[in-house]
């Protein structure tokens, strides 16, 4: 299932995040939509907590509204404290290359490169949604096909790299590729010629055997068994001449076929 995680200032209007949130629970299940990741019992590492967090999730929505730039009692602006929740979730998400999707709420506005720190000024770059209190409901379905958009595109991006690590492992993957450019043969002459190869191996081989025979001092027993023997040449060499000549009579047919629909086309004048 997909998890996702909303990131976002309290100041920022949290009853539309928690709207929000509800309906991408409601879409992707309870236990998959993360919020209120910052809010971590007393005592514990922030880091380690949020880095575990993070860990679990494929897209991060980071909420910016009117506020999200506020300075702090410092005077330097929240986004650029080393101890920020909202930057260190970001810097997290660009390291581990999570989804990230800014989502534009109540007026708020993309940072600009030199108002963020250096360790997420490409946060800037990434292209915003909107969600707008009047047009909410389909503010939410607008963000929901955006996300399963990113996945779509995440996931057939990662199939391509398994597939491009395994054909680099097992180069005999690109066996269909070389298949492609192999010349084609025309088997059924290659067979043809085959078949004369036969005829002319078995006449040599019943002629060797008239011969041997023929030097050989024949005996009573010797003369039946040549009988039989040259009987057995000239069925031998009259079946293998009638299997060559009805192979030669099909190919004439299968020829004549092919040239009786070649001229038919032709008369027509039909056009592939």
């Amino acid at each position: 299932m997909t998890k996702i995680a909303i990131s976002y200032r309290r100041k920022d209007d949290p009853s539309a995040v928690h709207w929000m949130h509800k309906q991408l629970s409601d879409r992707y299940g309870s236990g998959n939509v993360f919020i209120d990741i910052d809010d971590i019992p007393p005592g514990k590492d922030f880091r380690t907590e949020l880095e575990a967090i993070l860990k679990q999730i494929e897209v991060l929505i980071v909420v910016i509204g009117p506020d999200w730039l506020e300075r702090s009692e410092t005077g330097l602006a929240r986004i650029k404290e080393t101890e920020d929740f909202v930057r260190f979730e970001i810097r997290i998400a660009l390291q581990r290359n999570i989804i990230i999707l800014p989502l534009l709420i109540n007026g708020g506005v993309m940072p600009h490169r030199d108002d963020l720190p250096e360790d997420i000024q490409s946060f800037t770059y990434r292209n915003a949604a909107s969600l707008q209190t009047r047009t909410m409901i389909a503010d939410v379905k607008r963000l929901e096909s955006g996300i399963n958009q990113l996945l779509k595109e995440r996931f057939a991006e990662k199939r391509k790299k398994i597939v491009r690590t395994i054909q680099s492992k097992i180069p005999f993957l690109e066996w269909r590729k070389i298949r492609s450019q192999m010349p084609t043969f025309d088997w059924q002459r290659i067979r043809l010629q085959l078949s004369f190869f036969v005829m002319r191996g078995a006449i040599a081989t019943t002629a060797i055997l008239v011969a041997l025979l023929a030097f050989i001092r024949p005996t009573d027993n010797d003369i039946t068994a040549r009988t039989e023997a040259q009987k057995f040449a000239a069925e031998t060499a009259k079946r293998a001449a009638e299997d060559q000549k009805r192979k030669q009579d099909q190919e004439a047919q299968r020829r004549q076929q092919l040239q009786q629909i070649q001229d038919m086309m032709r008369d027509r004048r039909i056009v592939r």
